[in-house]
């Protein structure tokens, strides 16, 4: 079964005997999983977590530890984010 060039998505080749479920399923199966992965990682980017670095230093990263700015606006008030 031939696949998409970019995410390896399976599609029936031209000379095959369509089966409209079966190819459905090869099709939307692995579509359906990157979908998921893609929700569940935009989910755990919007937690957030204070790190210590281990030489006596802190650090702010989301759920998939991308690091984020925190900016002092005053009186030990702290901002995250942009």
């Amino acid at each position: 079964m031939p696949t998409t060039p970019h995410r390896s998505y399976p599609y029936p080749a031209t000379t095959t005997i369509g089966q409209v479920p079966a190819d459905f399923e090869a099709a939307l199966v692995p579509v359906d999983a990157d979908v998921q992965a893609l929700f569940d990682r935009f989910d755990a980017a919007e937690h957030v977590s204070v790190v210590h670095d281990g030489d006596g230093t802190w650090s702010v990263v989301d759920g998939v530890g991308a690091p984020l700015p925190v900016h002092e606006i005053g009186d030990g008030v702290y901002q995250i984010g942009a």
